[in-house]
């Protein structure tokens, strides 16, 4: 398994369990720099992603979120 593979099964582990993430939410738990990439990735194989956009304190970031669930077996 590679690194990248690992980023997408714990980040697709996460989601399955109800969790959202934002970029910077993935780069502390993680350690995803290129979360963009990586959803990207879950998009392409297994999994439909939705977005919220979130306005908070001035700031304009996107939550990510799984649209239904996806079995980790056979994942990327």
């Amino acid at each position: 398994m590679n690194h990248k593979t690992s980023q997408v099964n714990r980040l697709l582990a996460h989601f399955n369990g109800g969790g959202t993430v934002t970029s910077f939410e993935a780069y502390e738990r993680f350690g995803i720099t290129q979360l963009g990439a990586r959803i990207k990735e879950l998009e392409e194989g297994v999994a439909a992603v939705g977005r919220s956009p979130v306005h908070h304190n001035g700031k304009r970031y996107v939550r990510y979120y799984l649209v239904g669930h996806v079995d980790l077996v056979g994942v990327v």
